[in-house]
C-alpha cells in the first residue's frame, strides 16, 4: 500500500519520500537485501528519496551504543549509494547530506553518534555533533535557498513535544544559532 501511495501523483505530487532511518531492525544481511529492494523499487518508480540513518541501521537495537559494527556500516553505505547518486544531492559528508528537490532543501544530519559517555566506556547517547552543524551551515551558505522550504531531517527528534526526543541529542542553542536561524 505504501508503494502505491508513494507512486500515486494525486497522493504524492512531489514524488518524494523522506526516510528518517531504521531501514533495518538488526542490520542483518537479509534485512539489507530487503531494504535495497525497497529503495530500488522507489527509485524505479521515479520517486526521489531523502534518507538519513537510524541507530538500528548500524547494529542491533543498541545501534552504536556498545560496539561499532563495521559490517553493518558497510551495508548501509552500499544501500545509500543509489540515493546519494540522485541529481538533487548537493553535498555529502559521511552519512550527512544536503539535497535539493525543486523548491525543497533537505539538510540530513545523522543523529546516531554515541556521545561523550562512550569515551568513558559507558553507554552513550545519540547526538548531532557540532562539526555536523558547522558543515551544514557552511554548505548552505553557498546554496541559493531563496524561495525554498528548508527541512532538517534527523532520525531522533530534536523537539521536546515529541515522544521520541532523546535528551542528549539536542544542542538547542548551538543548532538554532548556527543552522536553523540561517
Amino acid at each position: 500500500q505504501f508503494m502505491e501511495a508513494a507512486a500515486n501523483a494525486a497522493m504524492n505530487p512531489e514524488r518524494l519520500v523522506v526516510i528518517s532511518g531504521d531501514m533495518t531492525q538488526h542490520a542483518t544481511p537479509g534485512e539489507y537485501v530487503e531494504a535495497d529492494r525497497f529503495i530500488h523499487d522507489l527509485l524505479d518508480r521515479g520517486i526521489r528519496i531523502v534518507l538519513t540513518p537510524g541507530n538500528h541501521d548500524f547494529g542491533d537495537w543498541m545501534g552504536e551504543y556498545l560496539l561499532t559494527n563495521w559490517k553493518a556500516r558497510e551495508r548501509y553505505e552500499r544501500l545509500v549509494e543509489p540515493v546519494l547518486a540522485q541529481e538533487g544531492v548537493l553535498a555529502r559528508e559521511g552519512c550527512d547530506a544536503i539535497v535539493r528537490f525543486d523548491n525543497h532543501v533537505f539538510v540530513c544530519l545523522r543523529s546516531t553518534h554515541r556521545g561523550q559517555a562512550h569515551k568513558l566506556g559507558l553507554i552513550g547517547v545519540n547526538r548531532i555533533r557540532k562539526k555536523q552543524v558547522r558543515w551544514a551551515a557552511e554548505r548552505l551558505a553557498g546554496i541559493d535557498t531563496k524561495g525554498c522550504l528548508l527541512h532538517l531531517v534527523t532520525h531522533r527528534s530534536l523537539w521536546r513535544e515529541t515522544g521520541d526526543r532523546h535528551a542528549g541529542i539536542y544542542r538547542g542553542r548551538f543548532i538554532e544559532e548556527h543552522l536553523l536561524r540561517r
